[in-house]
């Protein structure tokens, strides 16, 4: 019964809490930034250990949570988070001192998808140097389903926005993907959450600009705890930090 045991594991992490942390925005100025999108109605809570070891790392860390405080938020669906995406990255290029500063978006699960849509559809490439996703379901899934029977049946419009067929998934993945803008997709087979549906697009899978890699027996929660997946996430940072610095 080891897959119940997990199953409890992974919804209980997504719970909704009441606990607001007061994390500081940029704590080293100068040093380059990470933007770490949660996933799908995840609490902030859920990135603390992944921030902590990025600041540990050298990193700025700013974490934008899909964990909505009202049904009004929840209502606005994926197109609207990613709008507040892109004015919060605006927010930073306009603030001093940081319009050259590397900036990187780091995205669990749906986060990914919010952050894709930001990047292929809102300009984001122009404004980020890469972007990771983790675990994200890029042809939909049909297990947000399950989602209905649950609370989450609150966030309705985001849960059938991740169904392969919905119209913001096919706008996602027919959209053109921006040349020279790096992206990393890192998925486990072992992820029964979202399974299959970390596979990209027809459409993506052979493009020079994305880069696909498996990481071995990591459930979808174990993306936001495990060591051995934050050391790739530092490898793949800190080689675009150094393409970077290349002369253009």
């Amino acid at each position: 019964m080891r897959w119940a045991s997990t199953f409890l594991r992974e919804i209980f992490s997504f719970l909704p809490t009441k606990t607001t942390e007061n994390w500081p925005v940029i704590k080293a100025p100068g040093k380059p930034i990470v933007i770490l999108v949660s996933g799908f109605a995840s609490p902030r809570r859920t990135l603390s250990i992944m921030r902590k070891r990025l600041i540990k790392d050298g990193f700025n860390v700013i974490v934008f949570a899909l964990d909505w405080q009202s049904l009004a938020g929840a209502l606005h669906g994926f197109y609207r988070i990613s709008e507040q995406l892109s004015s919060l990255v605006l927010k930073l290029r306009k603030s001093q001192g940081m319009e050259k500063t590397p900036l990187f978006i780091v995205a669990h699960s749906a986060g990914g998808l919010v952050a894709r849509y930001y990047v292929q559809l809102l300009g984001g490439s122009h404004y980020c140097d890469g972007l990771l996703t983790l675990a994200t379901p890029h042809r939909g899934t049909w297990k947000v389903l399950l989602g209905l029977l649950s609370h989450f049946a609150l966030q309705a419009r985001c849960l059938f926005q991740m169904l392969p067929f919905s119209p913001f998934m096919r706008k996602l993945n027919t959209a053109h993907f921006p040349t020279n803008f790096k992206m990393v997709s890192i998925y486990s087979s072992r992820d029964w959450l979202v399974g299959r549906a970390t596979r990209l697009p027809v459409k993506l899978e052979n493009l020079a600009e994305i880069q696909t890699v498996e990481v071995a027996n990591l459930t979808h929660t174990d993306f936001l705890l495990s060591k051995k997946l934050h050391k790739l996430i530092k490898v793949h940072l800190e080689m675009e930090l150094e393409s970077s610095r290349l002369p253009a």
